[in-house]
């Protein structure tokens, strides 16, 4: 979640014994940005805007989260991300962090279709889940 003072990140993992985020702009450096676990199983992180008020990650910039689990270290994508991609050549799909400035965010030109005033049932299965 991004504010005007930086970026709040949070990931439910409770069997995690460590957990960090890690992309291009930290140089995926696991001790950067180590987060903190709550009570509940939450780690989180918040990193501060830059000094010139940038974002502290890149817009279109490669991030995941790596966990220390009971099966080893890991890195994953974030359940949040909104877009991943896999390189040519690579199998695993990476993490981008998406937030454009104001200027590149797509606009609705059109205003929202009214809703149905009545109920529309696109597809049934009668007896599909029953003996």
């Amino acid at each position: 979640t991004r504010s005007a003072e930086g970026i709040t990140y949070r990931e439910w993992a409770p069997g995690a014994h460590s957990a960090a985020l890690v992309g291009d702009f930290n140089n995926w450096n696991p001790n950067a940005d180590t987060m903190t676990r709550d009570d509940y199983g939450v780690w989180e992180i918040f990193l501060p805007n830059n000094a010139d008020g940038s974002p502290a990650i890149p817009h279109g910039s490669r991030v995941k989260i790596r966990m220390d689990t009971p099966s080893g270290v890991k890195d994953s994508i974030s359940a949040w991300i909104k877009f991943s991609v896999q390189a040519p050549g690579e199998i695993p799909f990476n993490g981008i962090y998406y937030d454009p400035p104001e200027e590149e965010k797509y606009v609705f030109q059109h205003p929202q279709p009214k809703r149905p005033e009545s109920l529309r049932i696109y597809e049934s299965h009668i007896g599909m889940s029953s003996p």
